[in-house]
């Protein structure tokens, strides 16, 4: 089981050049972990791209597949809800590395459910994101 960070869910929906390695990951372990507020992160940004998209992805039903597969993992993973742990994590690693606040909490949710990053795999494509997550110990995928 890894943990996903947003970016990583969302790419893993939409066709695209990086979706091909993320699909690999999670055939081969489709247990997904996830903070508490990636389903509306990435429920917004499928809303953005279906706003800004034209031609055939807004006629082909593209947006709505990748809705559809948001949905049926959303029913499968795991998400770690906020706590005092996770907020104080994230304040710590706010203070120590140049991320925003919703990198902060994802990071510090992984950290948070792996208990033992040197063991952990985080799939992240957000480069600054997966800097701060192997600084911090854990492996970033792909």
């Amino acid at each position: 089981m890894r943990f996903w960070d947003a970016s990583a869910i969302i790419l893993l929906c939409v066709n695209g050049a990086e979706t091909a390695p993320l699909r690999a990951l999670w055939r081969s372990d489709p247990g997904i972990v996830v903070w508490w507020g990636t389903a509306l992160e990435c429920g917004s940004a499928l809303a953005r791209l279906a706003r800004v998209s034209t031609g055939p992805d807004r006629r082909d039903g593209r947006a709505d597949t990748a809705r559809e597969l948001l949905r049926e993992m959303e029913r499968t993973w795991i998400e770690i809800q906020p706590s005092d742990e996770v907020r104080a994590i994230a304040g710590r690693l706010v203070r120590s590395h140049a991320l925003r606040t919703p990198e902060a909490l994802q990071l510090a949710a992984a950290l948070s459910w792996m208990k033992l990053p040197e063991a952990g795999e985080m799939v992240v494509v957000d480069t600054r994101l997966a800097q701060v997550a192997r600084i911090e110990g854990l492996t970033a995928l792909p």
